[in-house]
């Protein structure tokens, strides 16, 4: 465990850090430590993650961070960066042009722009997810990449199923964030890049919002 000591360390100080981005920058709050309702919630619970995310996800992404010069190298540092500006993740609430929810209607029409992005986005997932999947068989861990990512996408579908006469899902973006960090967790920069991007968007949605329910009552 003593590895883990630097990755733990630089963890809590980013979460923090990006805490106080979010909630200060982003929420205009006048404490930058507080959470939603008014108290140190949300960022007692990011700093409880950073030990578990450096512990399983972020042992490769991040790396050993032993001495001072691990802490200043160039892609610890770029980790970092790409932590922080997606921590500002929230500002989109604020564009008008963004704040809506995709309906039927919204695909007649003038509906290029919406469906140009749509696939530009499903290509890029897809290009990602196949050199994953490429590295997990080269690693001989196909099948435990195959059944985590299954796992991760059939247990809310299950409970949704369950639910779904009397509840509906909805996936706050620090649900679907945490749930994909994992996936991204090779040290490669198509797989770094992303964890740390994704770990943005999970402290903006923590600090912004707190960790609210998944599934509400029809």
């Amino acid at each position: 465990m003593k590895r883990e000591y630097g990755r733990t360390l630089e963890l809590a100080l980013l979460l923090a850090a990006g805490h106080m981005i979010a909630a200060g920058l982003v929420c205009a709050r006048s404490n930058p430590l507080f959470s939603p309702a008014g108290s140190y919630g949300s960022i007692l619970i990011l700093l409880a993650a950073a030990p578990l995310l450096g512990w399983g996800c972020c042992r490769e992404t991040v790396g050993r961070l032993e001495t001072a010069a691990d802490f200043g190298k160039p892609r610890n540092l770029v980790f970092c960066g790409v932590t922080l500006l997606f921590s500002t993740f929230g500002v989109m609430r604020h564009w008008e042009a963004v704040r809506f929810s995709l309906k039927p209607a919204d695909l007649t029409g003038a509906a290029w722009p919406v469906l140009t992005v749509f696939c530009c986005g499903l290509l890029l997932l897809s290009v990602l997810l196949a050199l994953h999947l490429r590295e997990a068989t080269r690693r001989g861990e196909l099948h435990r990449y195959l059944g985590a990512l299954a796992g991760v996408a059939g247990l809310p579908a299950a409970v949704t199923l369950l639910l779904y006469r009397t509840h509906y899902l909805h996936l706050h973006h620090y649900a679907w964030s945490l749930m994909l960090i994992p996936f991204f967790r090779y040290r490669q920069w198509w797989s770094r890049l992303p964890q740390a991007a994704l770990l943005g968007i999970f402290i903006d949605g923590v600090a912004s919002w707190g960790v609210e329910t998944l599934w509400y009552p029809r």
